[in-house]
Protein backbone atom coordinates (compact mmCIF):
# COMPACT_ATOMS: atom_id res chain seq x y z
CA UNK A 1 0.00 0.00 0.00
CA UNK A 2 1.22 3.29 -0.91
CA UNK A 3 1.59 5.31 2.57
CA UNK A 4 2.97 8.80 0.47
CA UNK A 5 1.09 12.20 0.69
CA UNK A 6 -0.71 12.95 -2.56
CA UNK A 7 -1.02 16.15 -4.25
CA UNK A 8 -3.75 16.48 -6.75
CA UNK A 9 -2.48 19.07 -9.51
CA UNK A 10 -5.66 20.48 -11.58
CA UNK A 11 -3.70 21.86 -15.09
CA UNK A 12 -5.74 21.83 -18.25
CA UNK A 13 -2.83 21.23 -20.51
CA UNK A 14 -1.84 17.56 -20.26
CA UNK A 15 1.71 17.82 -21.37
CA UNK A 16 2.14 20.75 -18.82
CA UNK A 17 1.00 18.41 -15.99
CA UNK A 18 2.99 15.49 -16.87
CA UNK A 19 6.18 17.46 -16.96
CA UNK A 20 5.32 19.07 -13.61
CA UNK A 21 4.34 15.43 -12.20
CA UNK A 22 7.57 14.25 -12.77
CA UNK A 23 9.77 17.04 -10.99
CA UNK A 24 7.73 17.33 -7.97
CA UNK A 25 8.26 13.44 -7.76
CA UNK A 26 11.86 13.65 -8.06
CA UNK A 27 12.12 16.10 -5.73
CA UNK A 28 10.39 15.30 -2.97
CA UNK A 29 8.56 12.07 -1.51
CA UNK A 30 4.60 12.16 -2.79
CA UNK A 31 2.42 10.83 -4.98
CA UNK A 32 1.19 13.49 -7.71
CA UNK A 33 -1.96 13.16 -9.16
CA UNK A 34 -2.71 15.15 -12.51
CA UNK A 35 -5.79 16.03 -13.44
CA UNK A 36 -7.44 18.23 -16.33
CA UNK A 37 -10.00 20.74 -13.94
CA UNK A 38 -13.78 18.65 -14.05
CA UNK A 39 -16.61 20.87 -15.45
CA UNK A 40 -18.25 21.66 -11.66
CA UNK A 41 -16.31 22.83 -8.59
CA UNK A 42 -18.54 20.11 -6.82
CA UNK A 43 -16.72 17.40 -8.95
CA UNK A 44 -13.66 19.16 -7.77
CA UNK A 45 -14.44 18.84 -4.32
CA UNK A 46 -15.15 15.25 -4.94
CA UNK A 47 -11.61 14.33 -6.09
CA UNK A 48 -9.98 15.95 -3.11
CA UNK A 49 -12.21 13.56 -0.96
CA UNK A 50 -11.33 10.32 -3.09
CA UNK A 51 -7.66 10.54 -3.48
CA UNK A 52 -7.02 12.35 0.08
CA UNK A 53 -5.13 15.03 -1.26
CA UNK A 54 -2.83 16.85 1.15
CA UNK A 55 -2.39 19.45 -1.00
CA UNK A 56 -3.64 20.46 -4.37
CA UNK A 57 -1.89 22.85 -7.05
CA UNK A 58 -3.88 24.82 -8.91
CA UNK A 59 -3.06 26.34 -12.76
CA UNK A 60 -4.53 29.95 -12.65
CA UNK A 61 -6.12 29.62 -16.24
CA UNK A 62 -8.18 27.01 -16.14
CA UNK A 63 -10.65 27.26 -18.89
CA UNK A 64 -8.16 27.58 -21.70
CA UNK A 65 -8.19 23.85 -22.65
CA UNK A 66 -10.85 22.77 -20.55
CA UNK A 67 -14.75 22.85 -20.32
CA UNK A 68 -13.96 24.10 -16.66
CA UNK A 69 -16.68 26.85 -15.74
CA UNK A 70 -14.25 28.13 -13.44
CA UNK A 71 -10.86 29.96 -12.88
CA UNK A 72 -8.07 28.64 -10.47
CA UNK A 73 -8.39 31.46 -8.29
CA UNK A 74 -12.58 30.30 -8.06
CA UNK A 75 -11.71 27.07 -7.07
CA UNK A 76 -8.74 28.77 -5.16
CA UNK A 77 -11.48 30.30 -2.24
CA UNK A 78 -14.05 27.65 -2.53
CA UNK A 79 -11.40 24.52 -1.87
CA UNK A 80 -9.93 26.90 1.34
CA UNK A 81 -13.65 26.81 2.32
CA UNK A 82 -14.09 22.92 1.72
CA UNK A 83 -11.10 21.44 3.49
CA UNK A 84 -9.59 24.48 6.08
CA UNK A 85 -6.17 24.30 6.38
CA UNK A 86 -5.63 22.48 3.17
CA UNK A 87 -2.30 23.37 1.63
CA UNK A 88 -3.62 25.04 -2.06
CA UNK A 89 -1.13 27.32 -4.18
CA UNK A 90 -1.95 28.72 -7.51
CA UNK A 91 0.19 28.24 -10.29
CA UNK A 92 0.72 31.52 -13.08
CA UNK A 93 2.20 32.89 -15.52
CA UNK A 94 0.71 36.06 -14.56
CA UNK A 95 1.22 36.90 -10.87
CA UNK A 96 0.28 40.90 -10.89
CA UNK A 97 -2.73 40.17 -12.80
CA UNK A 98 -6.03 42.34 -11.91
CA UNK A 99 -7.98 39.29 -11.03
CA UNK A 100 -5.55 38.10 -8.34
CA UNK A 101 -4.72 41.06 -6.87
CA UNK A 102 -8.67 42.27 -6.62
CA UNK A 103 -9.16 38.95 -5.20
CA UNK A 104 -6.19 39.44 -2.65
CA UNK A 105 -4.24 36.22 -2.96
CA UNK A 106 -1.67 36.18 -0.40
CA UNK A 107 1.97 35.97 -1.85
CA UNK A 108 2.65 32.89 0.21
CA UNK A 109 -0.10 30.69 -2.09
CA UNK A 110 1.50 32.16 -5.40
CA UNK A 111 3.63 30.23 -7.76
CA UNK A 112 5.71 31.60 -10.32
CA UNK A 113 5.48 29.60 -13.19
CA UNK A 114 8.99 30.99 -14.62
CA UNK A 115 10.62 30.46 -11.02
CA UNK A 116 9.13 26.96 -10.67
CA UNK A 117 10.25 26.00 -14.57
CA UNK A 118 13.94 28.14 -14.28
CA UNK A 119 15.57 28.39 -10.66
CA UNK A 120 16.05 25.10 -9.63
CA UNK A 121 16.91 26.54 -5.87
CA UNK A 122 13.48 28.11 -5.44
CA UNK A 123 12.12 24.68 -6.87
CA UNK A 124 13.79 22.60 -4.33
CA UNK A 125 13.07 24.97 -1.48
CA UNK A 126 9.06 25.70 -2.43
CA UNK A 127 8.71 21.77 -2.61
CA UNK A 128 10.17 20.93 0.65
CA UNK A 129 8.17 24.14 2.42
CA UNK A 130 5.08 22.56 0.75
CA UNK A 131 6.13 18.92 1.91
CA UNK A 132 6.14 20.23 5.25
CA UNK A 133 3.15 22.15 5.00
CA UNK A 134 1.14 18.84 4.07
CA UNK A 135 2.92 16.68 6.65
CA UNK A 136 0.82 19.69 9.20
CA UNK A 137 -2.01 19.19 7.76
CA UNK A 138 -2.21 15.38 7.40
CA UNK A 139 -1.01 15.23 11.34
CA UNK A 140 -4.26 17.70 12.50
CA UNK A 141 -6.75 15.99 10.40
CA UNK A 142 -5.56 12.78 11.47
CA UNK A 143 -5.44 14.04 15.07
CA UNK A 144 -9.53 15.60 14.77
CA UNK A 145 -10.53 12.68 12.43
CA UNK A 146 -11.29 10.04 15.31
CA UNK A 147 -13.64 13.09 17.32
CA UNK A 148 -15.52 14.29 14.09
CA UNK A 149 -15.88 11.61 12.53
CA UNK A 150 -17.29 9.49 15.48
CA UNK A 151 -19.68 12.56 15.93
CA UNK A 152 -23.73 11.36 14.78
CA UNK A 153 -25.84 15.36 15.28
CA UNK A 154 -23.98 18.59 14.96
CA UNK A 155 -23.34 19.59 18.71
CA UNK A 156 -21.23 22.63 20.19
CA UNK A 157 -18.00 21.35 20.63
CA UNK A 158 -18.03 20.09 17.07
CA UNK A 159 -18.95 23.40 15.14
CA UNK A 160 -16.20 25.43 17.62
CA UNK A 161 -13.44 22.69 16.19
CA UNK A 162 -14.89 23.15 12.63
CA UNK A 163 -14.52 26.50 13.44
CA UNK A 164 -11.10 26.78 14.88
CA UNK A 165 -10.25 24.91 11.29
CA UNK A 166 -11.81 27.81 9.13
CA UNK A 167 -9.50 30.10 11.99
CA UNK A 168 -6.07 28.91 11.16
CA UNK A 169 -7.18 28.50 7.62
CA UNK A 170 -7.73 31.87 6.66
CA UNK A 171 -6.96 34.94 8.62
CA UNK A 172 -9.24 37.48 7.04
CA UNK A 173 -11.98 35.78 9.23
CA UNK A 174 -12.86 37.48 12.06
CA UNK A 175 -15.81 35.72 13.47
CA UNK A 176 -17.93 32.87 12.59
CA UNK A 177 -21.94 33.03 13.24
CA UNK A 178 -23.02 29.22 13.64
CA UNK A 179 -26.76 29.86 12.73
CA UNK A 180 -28.58 27.00 14.43
CA UNK A 181 -30.85 24.90 11.95
CA UNK A 182 -33.07 23.11 14.13
CA UNK A 183 -32.91 19.48 13.76
CA UNK A 184 -28.82 19.55 13.80
CA UNK A 185 -28.29 18.26 11.14
CA UNK A 186 -26.55 20.16 9.03
CA UNK A 187 -24.28 23.07 9.43
CA UNK A 188 -25.04 26.69 8.30
CA UNK A 189 -22.15 29.20 9.42
CA UNK A 190 -22.10 32.65 8.53
CA UNK A 191 -18.01 33.85 8.19
CA UNK A 192 -16.99 37.22 8.89
CA UNK A 193 -14.09 37.72 6.67
CA UNK A 194 -12.23 40.76 5.95
CA UNK A 195 -10.70 39.51 2.49
CA UNK A 196 -14.53 38.73 1.76
CA UNK A 197 -16.01 40.55 -1.41
CA UNK A 198 -18.20 43.08 -1.36
CA UNK A 199 -22.24 41.75 -1.93
CA UNK A 200 -25.68 42.81 -1.77
CA UNK A 201 -27.09 39.48 -1.00
CA UNK A 202 -25.56 36.78 0.37
CA UNK A 203 -24.68 33.92 -1.29
CA UNK A 204 -24.31 30.21 0.10
CA UNK A 205 -21.96 27.78 -0.76
CA UNK A 206 -23.04 23.82 0.04
CA UNK A 207 -20.38 21.37 0.67
CA UNK A 208 -21.91 17.81 0.91
CA UNK A 209 -20.94 15.64 3.82
CA UNK A 210 -16.96 13.89 4.11
CA UNK A 211 -15.57 11.50 5.67
CA UNK A 212 -14.38 14.05 8.67
CA UNK A 213 -17.58 16.49 8.86
CA UNK A 214 -20.20 13.85 8.03
CA UNK A 215 -23.10 16.91 7.72
CA UNK A 216 -23.99 19.50 5.08
CA UNK A 217 -22.52 22.27 5.29
CA UNK A 218 -23.84 25.82 3.93
CA UNK A 219 -21.43 28.65 4.67
CA UNK A 220 -21.76 32.43 3.60
CA UNK A 221 -18.45 34.19 3.37
CA UNK A 222 -19.31 38.46 3.75
CA UNK A 223 -17.24 41.51 4.95
CA UNK A 224 -17.48 42.94 8.46
CA UNK A 225 -19.86 45.91 7.43
CA UNK A 226 -22.18 43.27 5.70
CA UNK A 227 -22.21 41.48 8.80
CA UNK A 228 -23.73 45.22 10.21
CA UNK A 229 -26.16 45.30 7.91
CA UNK A 230 -27.75 41.52 8.36
CA UNK A 231 -28.36 42.90 11.82
CA UNK A 232 -29.70 45.54 10.97
CA UNK A 233 -32.40 43.78 8.10
CA UNK A 234 -31.28 45.99 5.23
CA UNK A 235 -29.41 42.43 4.03
CA UNK A 236 -31.88 39.54 3.85
CA UNK A 237 -30.64 36.09 4.97
CA UNK A 238 -31.58 33.06 3.10
CA UNK A 239 -34.82 31.56 3.37
CA UNK A 240 -35.70 29.19 6.25
CA UNK A 241 -32.30 31.07 8.39
CA UNK A 242 -32.77 32.98 11.33
CA UNK A 243 -30.08 34.85 13.90
CA UNK A 244 -33.05 34.45 16.58
CA UNK A 245 -30.64 31.17 17.67
CA UNK A 246 -27.26 31.41 16.89
CA UNK A 247 -23.77 31.51 18.65
CA UNK A 248 -20.69 33.40 17.50
CA UNK A 249 -17.31 32.07 17.61
CA UNK A 250 -14.57 35.02 17.83
CA UNK A 251 -11.20 34.25 16.72
CA UNK A 252 -9.46 35.58 20.31
CA UNK A 253 -11.61 33.31 21.91
CA UNK A 254 -11.43 29.90 20.00
CA UNK A 255 -7.97 29.82 18.03
CA UNK A 256 -4.98 28.68 20.39
CA UNK A 257 -2.46 31.73 20.54
CA UNK A 258 0.58 31.03 18.71
CA UNK A 259 -1.39 28.54 16.68
CA UNK A 260 0.13 28.93 13.08
CA UNK A 261 -1.59 28.80 9.49
CA UNK A 262 -0.62 25.59 7.84
CA UNK A 263 -2.83 26.52 4.51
Amino acid sequence: MDDKLTILFVEDDPDSASDYKGDIEALIDVTVIAIAPPADLLDLTALVNEVNASAVILDERLQQLSDATYAGIDAFDYLRSAFPGLPVDILTAYPHSSELKRRGLQIDHLIRKRDLDDDEAYKQSYLQELYQRMRRYRQREDERHEFMAASDTVTKEFVESLAQLHFEADDGIEQIIWVRSGDEKEIRLIEVNRTALPTESIQIFRFAPSEDVPFPTFIADIRPTEWERIQSGDIPLPEGWSLEETRVFRRSEVLPKGREDVG
